[in-house]
């Protein structure tokens, strides 16, 4: 893993980014907490780098996205034939969480396009 990417991974701060450094894409995404006995308790963080054969992720607490994607690959109903599916699938199940009948700022977010760099901010 190139030092960016692990220098990212590891950082103490949460900013909602994606970001490539050579073959190795990466980030750090909102995502709601899941308590088990309830709803979304709140916004989380989901951070990952993969290439094209392996994927790290990390979050401090249980996430609602996280959850479903594993239950879908414990119980067959999903498979994946790379990290990059993986991901996507993770983001898209974040997205329609946090935008459906949710209070949450990134019902409105806009991903600002830099170099390399993609930005999510709440609006």
């Amino acid at each position: 893993m190139p030092p960016p990417v692990r220098d990212a991974f590891l950082s103490a701060g949460h900013g909602c980014h994606i970001d490539l450094e050579g073959d190795w894409l990466y980030g750090d995404l909102p995502d709601l907490r899941h308590d088990y006995s309830a709803e979304a308790r709140g916004l989380g963080h989901f951070r990952f780098a993969f290439n094209d054969t392996m994927l790290i992720g990390g979050r401090k607490q249980p996430l609602q996205s996280v959850d479903k994607i594993r239950k879908a690959i414990d119980n067959g109903s999903r498979k994946f034939r790379s990290p990059a599916e993986l991901i996507e699938a993770v983001m898209g199940q974040s997205l329609d969480g946090m935008t459906t009948g949710t209070r949450w700022p990134w019902r409105h977010a806009r991903w600002h396009r830099g170099p390399h760099r993609l930005r999510c901010m709440a609006q």
